[in-house]
């Protein structure tokens, strides 16, 4: 006799199943990153600082998407960051160029902004790059890369303000510094 989980089981289930795939896969990517710069919407114009970390996929020994969570402090007072990037780093340790493009925000945020999200990108300079990798007979090749880098960080972004019952909404931008350290991991 076969006994089947209930309705509401199953779904955990599955992303129980995906969530261990993808680590036993191999293919990880980690991230810690803190930004400062300047905010400027149709309201106000503001300086903000912060600091992400992130979780997720390697999808090559030079790429990675990349979820993070984090704290953003300054305008607004204080707010829960999170965002979806795309990293591209060089062919070989020599590049010292690589990219970040996402999608980001600040969905909830301590005083009159309701909302802040937008489009993000960045331009990396590497200051360091360290490549390795290791062969084993039974789980196969591994290959890691650890990256620091500083970039300059450029966003569009929607912002949106309580106005009583209300959300007014303004279009905004911010441009800044971040120091990243990214870490990739691919079996191969």
């Amino acid at each position: 006799m076969q006994r089947l989980a209930p309705a509401f089981v199953q779904p955990r289930m599955q992303k129980t199943l995906v969530v261990l795939t993808l680590l036993c896969d191999g293919c990880i990517a980690a991230s810690v990153r803190a930004h400062t710069g300047v905010l400027v919407d149709q309201r106000q114009t503001g300086f903000q600082a912060g600091v992400d970390l992130g979780i997720g996929i390697a999808t090559t020994k030079h790429s990675a998407v990349v979820e993070t969570i984090g704290v953003a402090a300054g305008t607004p007072p204080v707010g829960l960051a999170v965002g979806l990037d795309y990293v591209r780093l060089g062919e070989s340790s020599d590049g010292k160029l690589a990219g970040r493009i996402g999608f980001g925000g600040i969905p909830i945020a301590y005083g009159d902004l309701a909302l802040s999200a937008g489009l993000r990108a960045a331009v990396l300079y590497v200051l360091r790059d360290r490549e390795s990798s290791s062969s084993g007979e039974k789980w196969g090749s591994e290959a890691s890369r650890s990256v620091l880098a500083v970039g300059l960080e450029a966003a569009v972004l929607e912002d949106g303000y309580r106005t009583g019952s209300t959300v007014e909404a303004t279009i905004g931008a911010s441009a800044g510094v971040t120091l990243e350290l990214l870490e990739l991991s691919t079996l191969y």
